[in-house]
């Protein structure tokens, strides 16, 4: 999270952190086709929407892991949600 606040004040590091995250997308993508061709991920998904959420998750979820700790217990809300989203892309 720091690192985001510094890219908002510094443009070296904005454009090294959007580099990044153009990159989290076309991971994401590549991992659901190589699960496509690997019988594990649905044929009539949309690739490029399902990496976006997954991210979405990802980040969301590590973000409220940060901001309030106390409250959120990163370990036992990982599960469901990993479930829930195998659940939306197995064939």
């Amino acid at each position: 999270m720091e690192f985001t606040a510094h890219a908002s004040r510094d443009k070296k590091v904005r454009d090294q952190l959007a580099g990044v995250h153009r990159s989290w997308p076309n991971f994401g993508v590549e991992a659901l086709n190589r699960g496509r061709e690997a019988g594990l991920v649905r044929h009539d998904i949309d690739v490029e929407f399902s990496a976006s959420v997954l991210i979405a998750v990802v980040e969301g979820t590590i973000m409220q892991s940060r901001l309030a700790p106390e409250s959120f217990d990163l370990d036992a809300t990982v599960e469901p949600p990993s479930r829930r989203l195998a659940g939306w892309l197995k064939p």
